[in-house]
C-alpha cells in the first residue's frame, strides 16, 4: 500500500493520534501536519466494548477548538478506516471539514464524528485515554490542550 497514491486527508483527534494504531490500521499513512479544528469540542459520546469505556468524537461548540493531526491516506486505506470508525453500522459518519495547520494553511480533510448516545457522556478507559495522550504528545500537540483533555475525561 505504500506505493499507492496518498490522495485522501484525514483529521485525527482521538486514538488515531497514535502513530502505531494508524500504521496498523492504514499501512502507508503519511503524517502531514498538526492542525486545529475550530467550532468543535472533543467529547466521549459512544461506549466501546473493546476499549471498555467512552470513545471520542467531536461535537459542535462555537468556542471550542480540537487539536489533532492530518494524515494522507490511500483511498483503500480510507475505506478500511471506515470500518474501524464504525461508519458501516451507523455509529459514526465521515464528513469534510476545514482545518488550520500550525503553519497557517487551510486544508479540506475528512473527519469522523460519532452520534451522541442517549446515555452520553461516557468516561474513557485509562488505556484509551493513554492512547490519545501518548499520540498527542508524540505529535507535539500543546501540553495545555492535553491537560484540558485529561481534565474533561476525568469529568465524564
Amino acid at each position: 500500500m505504500c506505493a499507492q497514491e496518498q490522495s485522501e486527508r484525514v483529521f485525527a483527534y482521538g486514538s488515531n493520534l497514535s502513530t502505531e494504531q494508524m500504521t496498523r490500521r492504514c499501512p502507508g499513512a503519511v503524517f502531514i501536519a498538526r492542525a486545529k479544528l475550530p467550532g468543535f469540542a472533543l467529547a466521549f459520546v459512544q461506549w466501546h466494548t473493546g476499549w471498555g469505556g467512552g470513545v471520542a468524537s467531536i461535537v459542535p461548540d462555537d468556542a471550542g477548538v480540537v487539536e489533532g493531526v492530518v494524515y494522507a491516506l490511500s483511498a483503500e486505506n480510507l475505506h478500511a478506516l471506515d470500518g474501524y470508525e464504525p461508519t458501516r453500522d451507523g455509529s459514526y459518519w465521515r464528513e469534510q471539514v476545514t482545518v488550520m495547520t500550525v503553519s497557517g494553511d487551510e486544508l479540506e480533510v475528512w473527519v469522523y464524528r460519532g452520534h451522541v448516545a442517549a446515555e452520553a457522556p461516557f468516561a474513557p478507559s485509562a488505556g484509551y485515554l493513554a492512547t490519545i495522550v501518548d499520540g498527542a504528545r508524540g505529535h507535539g500537540l500543546p501540553e495545555s490542550y492535553i491537560a484540558e483533555l485529561i481534565q474533561s475525561a476525568d469529568g465524564q
